[in-house]
Order: structure tokens, then sequence, then C-alpha cells
């Protein structure tokens, strides 16, 4: 037996010096290997049962070649319950499938053809930090340089930067003006009288003298598209991307490259931790008592979280006995565990559509990265101070909340009452159909004023919040109290985790 064709193919954007976001297929005579990058931020999917191996980037079409082969399904409840939980699947390697797991970062895959026998390799290693850190001023000057330096490699082409109100798009965005690409910006939204992305976006744009293209989101868009959406998405957590109308799709494919900024936690994901439990909570997996207040329209809520819960336990375990710095370790498995679990996502929804690329994951940016001194290992320090160094933009603020309001939205559109009849179908977990209707059948609080942050009580209490030692106390004393998204995102994540269980238990491709 003997390949018709020989040689590497690629998926995604790959440099010569392995910089990017790709899947890498490699054919030989007597073997094929499948190679991630640091992220996987194409996902490389394999089926392993009685000899036969398949390999996808769409867990779509894994699902219909078993179909075809006679082989059916099933979801795997551990993983439904951390994206439950969490939001994303976040023990590493895991899916939403049985017997279907996900290649790790940095690692090649490769299936003797004649064998049939299947080895996984690491490539290359995962982030930390070397215990001789360079100086703060080599830190600024390197990333700014690298950035620029590499992003030349786009010269002549039609380049795009999603653009939004934060600090990592920015750097990306003033970056590409600096190596002379003349980017158009994208970014989406909805409000424009609040400090969100809408507004600051567009100031940014300006200021660097490009235009910008702007997409409204909206809940009437998620009811329209969000089951084909799930579907592109490997059903994945998409609540943002799947509220964007489709001529955002198409517009993202008409450039050659769309930069992002993704792979910011590794240059300090927000401030101080308390503990690893502490880390995990701001990774957004939570403890399970602090979920349930939200879940009572569940007819045995602990057996939603449960599984997810043991997850959970299971990474405190692994780190027990850790006794380096927290912040390190924090953004660590930011990019171990979020990034590849959860910011890798949204790239495999907009891979459908276009290019991606992400100068802050190339080799250069996470060199310096690992070099930062360890006092500027928190909220992204060295970004901010590289922005500094745009005078045009020294004076832009950055977002200060979200520009949507996702549970008000939902229930005056109508949204929330259709995802109630499609989980009442399809949720692999009993519904008390009576307590749900019951839970969405006022609308949401009405939310807080942005000049909130100028009172009293709120800076004492934002203070606080900061603190390594008062959180802490928190997550130990009263960890049913601590914030968890699932009070505005629950309904979204089980409807997607519903429409998966209906697309493996069709008994046809219609």
């Amino acid at each position: 037996m003997q390949p018709a064709l020989e040689g590497s193919f690629l998926v995604g954007q790959m440099h010569a010096n392995g910089d990017g976001l790709y899947a890498k297929v490699g054919v030989r005579q007597s073997s094929i290997s499948f190679c991630s990058d640091v992220i996987s931020g194409i996902p490389i999917f394999i089926f392993e049962m009685d000899g036969a191996v398949l390999v996808s980037s769409s867990l779509a079409i894994l699902i219909r070649a078993c179909r075809q082969l006679g082989i059916r399904l099933t979801l795997d409840m551990g993983a439904c319950s951390e994206m439950m939980l969490a939001s994303y699947v976040f023990i590493r390697g895991r899916t939403l499938l049985e017997n279907v797991r996900r290649l790790l970062p940095n690692h090649e895959l490769q299936i003797d053809l004649y064998s049939g026998k299947v080895a996984e390799q690491r490539v290359a290693q995962d982030f930390s930090y070397v215990e001789q850190p360079q100086t703060w001023q080599w830190c600024v000057d390197n990333l700014k340089a690298g950035i620029v330096h590499g992003l030349k490699r786009y010269e002549g082409q039609r380049v795009a930067v999603m653009l939004s109100g934060g600090a990592d798009s920015r750097i990306i965005a003033a970056c590409a003006i600096e190596a002379r690409l003349n980017p158009d910006f994208i970014t989406f939204g909805q409000s424009t009288v609040n400090a969100s992305d809408f507004p600051i976006a567009s100031v940014v744009a300006h200021r660097l003298g490009r235009p910008i293209r702007p997409y409204t989101a909206s809940a009437d868009q998620f009811r329209e598209n969000w089951k084909s959406l799930a579907e592109k998405s490997n059903w994945s957590d998409m609540w943002a991307l799947g509220k964007l109308p489709w001529d955002f799709f198409e517009g993202v494919s008409e450039y050659d490259v769309v930069l992002r900024g993704d792979g910011e936690g590794i240059y300090g994901w927000k401030s101080g931790v308390g503990s690893v439990v502490d880390v995990l909570h701001q990774l957004e997996i939570s403890p399970m008592v602090a979920v349930l207040r939200s879940a009572v329209w569940f007819k045995a809520p602990e057996d939603v979280f449960e599984l997810g819960e043991e997850s959970r336990k299971s990474i405190i375990e692994e780190y027990r006995e850790y006794h380096g710095s927290l912040s390190n370790l924090k953004n660590e498995l930011y990019q171990s565990i979020r990034e590849y679990g959860c910011i890798a996502q949204n790239i495999w929804l907009l891979d459908n559509w276009m290019v991606a690329d992400a100068p802050l994951l190339w080799q250069n940016s996470v060199e310096v990265a690992r070099r930062i001194p360890s006092k500027y290992r928190t909220n992204k320090q060295v970004i901010f101070a590289v922005l500094n160094t745009f005078g045009r933009l020294k004076d832009v603020p950055f977002s200060t909340g979200s520009s949507w309001n996702d549970p008000l939205e939902n229930w005056y559109s109508g949204l929330t009452n259709e995802l109630i009849d499609y989980v009442s179908r399809w949720s692999p977990w009993a519904i008390d159909r009576g307590n749900l209707e019951d839970h969405f059948s006022a609308p949401p609080p009405v939310p807080g004023d942005q000049c909130d942050r100028f009172n009293l009580a709120e800076l004492i209490k934002a203070r606080l919040q900061r603190s390594p030692w008062v959180r802490r106390q928190a997550l130990e004393r009263y960890p049913e109290r601590v914030y968890s998204s699932f009070s505005s995102r629950g309904l979204t994540r089980l409807a997607v985790i519903s429409n998966l269980r209906e697309y493996i238990e069709r008994d046809s491709d219609d």
C-alpha cells in the first residue's frame, strides 16, 4: 500500500520558523502524521476503536464517518459536566464525545499505514518561566520589536485585526501600523453608550488612521444561526460569536489573514491569587457549590456538575504540593488549560471562514514572556508598557464592561423561551420544566450604573477582591457565594450540549 501523495499539507497559517495557528499533515510512504500548534488553534480530533482510526478537525465529520461505519458515538458526560461548570472542557485531551480525544498542543500524532499503530510524541515544551529573567526594559523593547518584525511577513497582503476595547488586540493593531501593513480593523458589540468595545475600538482605529468595520451582535441573530454555528465550532460555548450576523463571517473571509490578540495569559493574567483553588476560579473553573444556586431548574443539579467537580478537584490535587509562585502557575495554566480548552474554540469557529494568526503566541513573543521579571507577571504589565510607546494611543481608555447584557436581551427577544423548549427535549440531564420556566419568567435585574465604580463602597469592594488573602478566605469559607458565569450563560451551554446530543442521535444525515 502506498499513498497517492507524499509531502506536507497545512491547514491554517504556519510560518517558516513554526509560528502560527495550524494543523500540519505529513504523508509518507508508510505513515501519516498530524501536528498541532502551541494552543491547538485548529483542533485534531482522534477516534480509535477496534482497530479503526479516524482523524478530523471537525467533530461533525467524525460523527458522520462513524455513523457510516455503523458506530454510534455517545456523549462523554464527564466532559459535558466540565463544560457546564466552566464553559469549556478543561481536562486536556478530553472532548464532549466518548472515545474521541483531542491532540494536545505541541504534539504530533503518527499512524503507521501498514500496522495501524498509533503513537503520539511531544514536539515542543509547554510554556514555563525561566529561572534567570531579563531586565524589564529588555522585555518591553523585544516584545514590540519582535511583533513588528514578524508582522512584516504579511507585507503586501490584505490584513485585518480583530479589535476590541482591551489591550491585547490594541498592541497587535498598533504594531501592524508600525509594520506598515495598512490593516483594516474589525470590531463587534452592541452598546455605543458605555465604555465598551464599540466606541473604544472606533477611537483606536481613528487614532491609527485606518478604517474599522463594526458588526452589531444580537440575540435575534443567535436564534437564527446558533445551531449551524454550534456544529462549525465543534459544539463549543460560542455565546459571543454566535450573536454575530452572517455578513461578519463573510467579511473576515475577504482577508489573507486576520490577526488576533490571543495568548495574553502568559504575560500576566489578572492580579495575584491566594491559592490553587483561586487559580482555577480565575480560569472560570468555579467550585460546584458556586454554580448550584443558579441551577435550580435541573431535577438533580448535583448530577449535572459532580463529574466536573471531580475534574476540578483532580487538578487541585495535582498541585497540592506546589510551593512555587501562584502567579506563575496561574499564567502557565492559563495557556495550558484555558487557551487550549477555551480560547482556541473561538478560532475553531472562525477557521471556517478565515486564516487567523496570533502574534502574542509567536516564538519570539513567548520567549520574552518567559523572561519577564517576577514582579511584572501580573495584569499584563509588559503589554501596557509597550502600548505606552505609541504616543497616539496613550490617552485612549480601555473598556470597563461588556457592550451587551445577555440575560436581558435573550429574555426580551424570546430566545430564552426557545432555548427552554429545546433543552427540555434534548438535555442529557433531567429538566424540571416548571422550575426552568419560573426561573426565567421575569426579566433579569437591572444592571448597575456605570458610575457605581465611583461609589466608595464599590471601590472598597473592588480593592478587597484584589487581595490574594481575601480571595483565599472567600473561596475557603464561602465558596457558594463566589461568582460563576453559569448564572448568565448556563442555558446557552446546555443548549449547545443538547444540540450535540441531537446531532449524534440522528438516524440519518438528512
